[in-house]
């Protein structure tokens, strides 16, 4: 009687073997490549003599590309791991440039006529709001969708370059938490009454928090794979001098003419679009490193290629 594989006793069932990575070995072996091609590519000297040129020795050639064989192949876009990220960066970046345009369409609806200026405050017209909700509303949903999209993607392909990247959960972590505290800011006034102000500005507090911990662990991943981080350095910090100089214009807001209210917003609007290529930068800066397009990374193996080709 036949018996099939599901019958068999769990002890005789073959378990697959999964390879591991010994960090040791590969020392060994990499050391090993790089003493062997030493000694084939050092030629002979004697005293009085015009030293011949090397002649390369099969032996030795193959003992290399034997050693360049068993070293770990850390190429993961060749292997069709890498992670699209051109799409999600893009999406993105629009959200982004449709809420940097957004000044620029208001003063045009002030052109206009549908967005007058009434004590230094814009006030649209249905036309006025109706732009203005798609243009804020799309932009937002297009930000949030890339960046979520651009953080799961970048930290799966960063994981492949560096031991101690950013986790792919990190991203739609930071989403729930952030949902979390809109949720109780919205539902703050039945619950706690009079204080909901407060409650409201922790929720507001805790949401920074999360943003900017989100682009200093993106900075990490960045330092660790060997990509620029002065690009996330300055995601961090113009925000800030952003909203001391938003503090100082709004203790002297009421006094100003109508023209230097425009210019605040022209002012904005041109801070803003570096905010946005700053961002662009710093993402497609993580992806090459990802994607391994840099000229040097300690972890290339073109030496060793090299020699296979050549022999």
């Amino acid at each position: 009687m036949q018996q099939s594989v599901f019958d068999a006793p769990p002890q005789m069932i073959q378990q697959p073997v999964r390879p591991s990575w010994n960090p040791a070995e590969e020392a060994r072996l990499r050391a090993d490549l790089e003493a062997v091609a030493a000694a084939q590519m050092q030629p002979a000297r004697k005293r009085g003599k015009r030293a011949p040129m090397p002649v390369p020795d099969l032996t030795a050639t193959a003992q290399i590309a034997r050693i360049a064989d068993a070293l770990p192949d850390r190429s993961h876009a060749a292997a069709g791991e890498f992670h699209a990220v051109f799409v999600p960066r893009a999406i993105c970046v629009t959200g982004f440039f449709l809420l940097f345009a957004f000044p620029a369409a208001l003063l045009y609806l002030n052109y206009l006529g549908h967005a007058e200026l009434v004590d230094s405050r814009f006030e649209p017209d249905e036309f006025a709001r109706r732009i203005s909700i798609v243009m804020l509303v799309g932009g937002a949903l297009c930000m949030l969708l890339g960046w979520l999209w651009w953080g799961v993607a970048a930290a799966l392909n960063a994981r492949h370059r560096a031991r101690w990247a950013v986790s792919p959960w990190y991203v739609p972590a930071t989403y729930v938490g952030v949902a979390l505290l809109a949720y109780g800011a919205a539902v703050a006034p039945k619950y706690v009454g009079e204080i909901a102000i407060y409650v409201r500005a922790c929720a507001f507090a805790l949401a920074l928090m999360m943003y900017f911990s989100t682009l200093s662990t993106f900075r990490r991943t960045a330092q660790s794979v060997g990509a620029s981080t002065s690009y996330f350095t300055r995601l961090i910090v113009t925000p800030w001098v952003v909203a001391v100089l938003g503090v100082v214009v709004a203790c002297v807001w009421s006094y100003l003419p109508g023209r230097a209210v425009l210019g605040a917003l022209v002012g904005l609007q041109f801070v803003a679009g570096l905010y946005g290529l700053t961002m662009y930068q710093a993402m497609a800066g993580l992806d090459r490193a990802c994607s391994g397009t840099r000229l040097l990374h300690q972890d290339d193996q073109e030496f060793a290629k090299f020699l296979k080709v050549v022999s």
